[in-house]
């Protein structure tokens, strides 16, 4: 079961659309946001992305993270202070503003005009005169940006083209490609001649020649001069080594979620196993672009490949194909001076040396930029001996010449770059570092040395030694002797009991789909800070678990889903699993788990060091554990059916959480010593009348019920004082909200839907409508739904409705449905 639920984090959003609601809500702003919805876009809207009473430091920290910032200049825009601190936020963090002027024009942005500039004077009367002197000079700057004003255009003809305009600044990712790169230009002008843009049909260009030469680099650049002209385009780096990893029909879905991002949720691709078998049979590049009539009109496909064979079997008349060439002594030594001295040239006292290294390199990027930087600051004396080390080896032997550079490097930078080249290839730096860090290793320095020596890319990360469904004799042979192991991957694979090597140093242990006969007392586990078990088919009786005592555990993988995150949570699904191992309390590090198990019976004591708990689909007979000792835990979810609480009460709650979440529960569980508790879900209960203990929620912010079919009443919510936000959605039955008008709220965020039945809302009204009274203490009037006596009160009850609470029209009492048809 999943719920929706809101974006939580500012990260996710592309656009930051600033607009003054009752101006363009309903019309342009919300036709422009779908079509950036609909294009793939991640819109956010401070209208209702965010609650009212949020406050302004998080809408600007939105605004900080978004990548685009569109404000759209109305009428009334400048009427609002929160629109103007918008504006000022945007030009103090110098983003990226696409203005849009909507019924205004620049001078009257510019405040060259009275439309804006009466605003502002009233402002300056209650935030004085600097505060306003801040938002007109950020006005001012904003106006200067060029953007697009709404004029002959329809709402729907505009809001294309600014959605196309910004899909295009949106465009990824341009690749990152040092300046000032020696040699290109030409072979850059070279392809671009074979593209040949100009042209309407299909054209496909493949780029060749040797390892370390430059036609990734080459690529890059095309992509970066070449994919704002088009409407959609991707770039697919290390194709060989995904392909390798993740397999053909993972690369299609990627390929075609960076040419369509609506296409991130598509799970088929077509065909997908006969294209696998037609790659490798025929070794074709068209299992992963396709066959040239899957593109459109206009449509342009670089592949880069060593081996110019790939370009000439089955597709010989679809490729152009250009060979990268050697640099020229002159480039070369060129290029080796900028890594060896920091210059465009060698100092004299080492012109002499400095060209016999270029000689030695022939002319091949990757080496004289690795030479280069081993050479860095070196006398004499080590430029002599690395000379002398290139000469014996063969020219054609580029690898056993880069091996130099690895030899200068120290015994533990040795072992990170080994890791590296034989395991952890686009692997998150942070999460190997957890093994680095174990064995003693220096991983941040070790890794600043490797990116200063060229060896590897600072942004990239580093995968393994992966023994697949090998018999077990070849499995011993390969790990005998391999005493200082680190990282294991062992995938279907099974150790006979003869093997008698432990690994003592194993520090990460990777066991995809592990059979339940796997016995690792062979192994020595004690050290390991990784451990991945994904698709296993062990449970709780596994005999494995007695071995296992992950006090040092950074990290757990028992899922389906794939290794870590930021916070190195993951999923906990033993698929046919009774019970989760009693082992877990041991989990020290642990701060993030979520298990889902519809087979589970009981779920043993957990890590006091939790902070987050996510606990669903639950059978009948499920044991919720004693969770009121995790004094860490600020998140709890808990999704289940109704069936499972009708005969277990819930466990005591820590009264540390900051955020519950209870989906589809027959019972609740007592929320009286919740002190801390910001944010309260409720949604599903079916059978629940009424909801106790909320009124004690004394540090309550956002409250959200919904699909509560039976709830009658909710008790006193005076005592709320610091609730933000009101969410009731879904409750057919409710009747009464007692203490909504003495609640101290400073902006109104209060939503009904589907509540037709509501009787007692509060009849005090005020004359400023963001705003109830704070110290009332009458008590809320009743208004029956089949009262007609009292119409002074109803007015004021429909004042109240429309002014402060968000309620679709088809949901509102019918008596309300009445008086606002009557026009009143």
């Amino acid at each position: 079961m999943a719920a929706a639920t809101k974006l939580e984090t500012w990260d996710d959003y592309q656009v930051f659309l600033s607009f003054r609601g009752p101006d363009t809500r309903q019309s342009f702003t919300d036709c422009l946001y779908n079509f950036m919805i609909d294009a793939g876009i991640r819109v956010f809207r401070d209208d209702d992305e965010l609650s009212i009473g949020q406050p302004i430091d998080t809408i600007l920290s939105a605004i900080e993270n978004s990548n685009i910032c569109m404000p759209v200049f109305s009428p009334t825009f400048a009427s609002s202070a929160w629109c103007l601190r918008e504006v000022a936020k945007m030009v103090e963090l110098k983003k990226e503003v696409v203005p849009i002027f909507f019924g205004v024009t620049p001078d009257d942005v510019k405040l060259r005009t009275s439309v804006y500039g009466n605003f502002m004077g009233k402002h300056e009367l209650k935030y004085g005169k600097d505060q306003v002197k801040q938002w007109e000079d950020a006005l001012k700057e904003v106006a200067k940006i060029k953007g697009r004003e709404l004029k002959e255009k329809g709402y729907y003809g505009f809001s294309k083209e600014l959605t196309r305009e910004v899909l295009i600044k949106l465009r990824p990712n341009k690749k990152h490609v040092p300046s000032n790169l020696i040699g290109m230009d030409d072979q850059v002008e070279t392809v671009l001649k074979l593209l040949d843009t100009k042209s309407s049909g299909i054209r496909r260009v493949g780029i060749y020649g040797m390892g370390g030469i430059g036609k990734t680099t080459l690529a890059e650049i095309l992509f970066n001069k070449l994919s704002v002209t088009f409407d959609c385009c991707g770039f697919l780096p290390d194709v060989r080594e995904s392909l390798r990893r993740t397999g053909l029909e993972h690369l299609q879905k990627a390929l075609l979620c960076k040419l369509e991002p609506r296409l991130k949720d598509t799970d088929h691709i077509v065909d997908p196993v006969k294209m696998i078998r037609e790659t490798f049979r025929r070794r074709k590049i068209d299992g992963l672009v396709g066959e040239a009539d899957h593109f459109g009109s206009g449509s342009r496909i670089i592949v880069t490949t060593r081996d110019v064979r790939v370009l000439k079997i089955g597709v010989e008349e679809f490729y152009e194909m250009f060979e990268v060439k050697e640099m020229t002594f002159s480039q070369g030594l060129q290029l080796f001076s900028r890594h060896a001295f920091r210059r465009d040239s060698p100092t004299q006292d080492f012109m002499s040396l400095s060209q016999q290294v270029v000689s030695s390199c022939q002319g091949l990027p990757l080496s004289l930029k690795v030479f280069g930087s081993l050479l860095l600051g070196k006398d004499e004396i080590m430029w002599i001996a690395t000379i002398r080390k290139l000469e014996k080896v063969p020219d054609q032997e580029v690898l056993n010449k880069l091996k130099i550079s690895y030899e200068a490097l120290e015994h533990e930078q040795q072992q990170i770059f080994l890791d590296i080249a034989c395991f952890f290839i686009n692997t998150q730096k942070s999460h190997v570092s957890y093994m680095w860090d174990a064995c003693g290793f220096h991983p941040a320095t070790g890794l600043d040395v490797l990116v200063s020596m060229s060896l590897i890319k600072g942004k990239e990360a580093i995968v393994g030694l992966h023994l697949e469904r090998l018999h077990p004799d070849s499995i011993e042979e390969v790990l005998a002797g391999l005493h200082n192991v680190r990282y294991l991957s062992l995938e279907a694979a099974e150790l006979s009991n003869r093997f008698k090597h432990p690994l003592p140093e194993l520090k990460w242990l990777s066991l995809p789909r592990c059979p339940a006969s796997f016995n690792p007392h062979q192994i020595n586990i004690r050290k390991l800070v990784i451990l991945e078990l994904p698709h296993s088919s062990i449970s709780e009786k596994w005999n494995g678990w007695r071995y296992i005592q992950l006090s040092r555990l950074e990290s757990l993988n028992l899922a389906c889903g794939s290794l870590g995150s930021r916070e190195n949570s993951q999923r906990h699904p033993f698929e046919n699993a009774n019970a989760l191992p009693t082992s877990f309390v041991d989990l020290s590090q642990l701060e993030i788990l979520e298990v889902c198990c519809e087979h589970l019976k009981c779920i043993p004591m957990l890590p006091s060091s939790l902070r987050r708990l996510v606990l669903y689909e639950f059978n009948l007979g499920v044991i919720l554990p004693d969770i009121s000792y995790n004094k860490n835990l600020e998140y709890l979810c808990l999704i289940f059916s109704e069936e499972v609480l009708k005969y277990h009460n819930f466990p005591q709650l820590p009264v540390s959480l900051r955020e519950l979440r209870i989906f589809c529960p027959a019972t609740l569980p007592d929320l009286t010593n919740l002190k801390n508790l910001r944010k309260f879900v409720l949604a599903g209960g079916a059978s629940l009348k009424e909801i106790q203990g909320i009124r004690k929620l004394e540090s309550l912010e956002e409250l959200d019920i919904c699909e509560c079919e039976s709830l009658e009443s909710l008790e006193n919510l005076s005592e709320l004082r610091n609730l933000k936000c009101l969410s009731i959605l879904g409750c057919p039955k409710l009747r009464f909200i007692e203490g909504l008008e003495r609640l101290p709220l400073v902006q109104k965020d209060v939503h009904l839907g589907d509540c037709k039945c509501v009787e007692c809302l509060p009849a005090q009204s005020t004359s400023r409508p963001e705003c109830l009274p704070a110290q009332s203490t009458s008590q809320p009037e009743c208004l029956p739904a089949e009262s007609t006596s009292r119409p002074s009160r109803r007015r004021q009850l429909v004042s109240l409705v429309v002014s402060k609470l968000w309620i679709p029209h088809s949901d509102l009492p019918w008596w309300i449905q009445q008086y606002l048809e009557r026009g009143n």
